[in-house]
């Protein structure tokens, strides 16, 4: 059977469902599963290693990191049609919502089924109406919905009857923990990784740290990654004369070593659909902070096990003493951040990559059985 990933970019800095992308279609191909790979962008070379047996399409229509156009989406599903008729996949895994229309509209005329890979809450959608309409025209043309975690596939399907599973995003636990072995204990970087975007509340962590910096001077905060509000995190990091203790050093190839030098991890993002900077934390054995209402991590995280889990709070204000209390506890507690530490690995085994490509096996199975009686091989 021959499988078609279909995602809009893979050259430019890529996020948690790009590399969930690339992981998974490695590790398919890693089992003698027929795998190419469909992006809307030029020939380059893919952010995360991409397997290189995986033959990829470029259609060269847009940038890694350009939006897509009216224009741009006529040309897309023209030429990814053009690929469908000359490779004739078996089922398609459209990944994140930029994809889900291309994908179906491309497919118009053929029974081949569609899976849509979802990497976002349904409260996404709540203040982009435009994109929750494209999602649902693309839906009423695909065969199912794949979410990261149940708290979200329970808001996806109390929306209608879609089908909806939850594939974990993978996580490859022993090599996590292998390269992170310097002892907790010894650092002071308390490290936060992710877009820097507005629902990711990276000015409330600044803000937060600097409750608590006076009292903790050989301490640092350390932002990898970059987006939009760069600019204006380092201005509040400078308006709080902090600028030489929070670090921005953009985004990285090698998370493994950021968490290496971490003592723990604060992820205070408003949602995500799963939190694979979390789950990669614990596996690296690093405790990691969150917000008790963000469904993708809270459901990783044992509150007090292997990490903290704050409330919001009403108001901005009520957000950062949280913050900066849960800081405070692991900072002055190095048994607690050990602890922690400890149990993290063992908390996210059910992500290990190879458990959720056996999952992903089994979907695929399912549903090109539906249609042709196809099986993997």
């Amino acid at each position: 059977m021959k499988v078609l990933f279909f995602i809009k970019a893979l050259n430019g800095p890529g996020g948690g469902a790009e590399k969930v992308c690339v992981e998974i279609a490695n590790g398919l191909k890693g089992q003698g599963v027929d795998i190419e790979m469909l992006s809307f962008e030029g020939a380059g070379q893919s952010f995360y290693p991409l397997d290189p047996d995986i033959l990829r399409h470029n259609l060269d229509v847009i940038g890694p990191v350009e939006s897509i156009s009216k224009g741009a989406l006529f040309k897309i599903i023209c030429a990814s049609r053009a690929v469908f008729r000359a490779r004739k996949p078996d089922i398609v895994i459209a990944f994140m919502h930029s994809a889900y229309v291309p994908a179906a509209f491309a497919n118009l005329g053929h029974r081949r089924p569609i899976i849509l890979s979802e990497h976002t809450e349904a409260r996404h959608y709540a203040t982009r109406p435009m994109q929750r309409r494209l999602r649902v025209l693309a839906e009423r043309c695909a065969s199912a919905r794949t979410v990261p975690c149940e708290a979200v596939a329970v808001d996806y399907r109390s929306e209608g009857a879609f089908p909806t599973h939850v594939m974990h995003n993978p996580v490859d636990v022993v090599a996590m923990k292998q390269d992170a072995k310097q002892p907790i204990a010894s650092q002071q970087i308390i490290l936060s990784v992710g877009i820097l975007r507005v629902e990711k509340n990276h000015i409330a962590l600044v803000r937060a740290f600097g409750l608590i910096a006076d009292k903790y001077p050989t301490w640092r905060l350390r932002l990898v990654g970059d987006g939009p509000q760069r600019h204006q995190i380092a201005q509040v990091a400078q308006d709080l004369g902090l600028e030489d203790r929070v670090e921005m050093p953009g985004i990285s190839t090698d998370v493994s070593a950021e968490f290496a030098r971490a003592a723990f991890t604060v992820l205070p993002s408003d949602y995500e659909s799963f939190g694979l900077v979390a789950a990669e934390s614990l596996a690296a054995g690093r405790p990691v902070i969150g917000l008790k209402d963000c469904a993708g991590i809270a459901e990783i995280l044992d509150n007090e096990e292997t990490g903290l889990l704050v409330e919001r709070g009403h108001d901005a204000a009520t957000l950062q003493a949280n913050l900066a209390g849960a800081m405070r506890r692991l900072i002055e507690d190095s048994e607690m951040r050990d602890r922690m530490g400890a149990a993290g690995p063992v908390r996210v085994q059910r992500f290990g990559l190879e458990s959720v490509v056996e999952q992903w096996k089994e979907l695929l199975i399912r549903y090109t059985s539906k249609v042709s009686g196809g099986t993997l091989r």
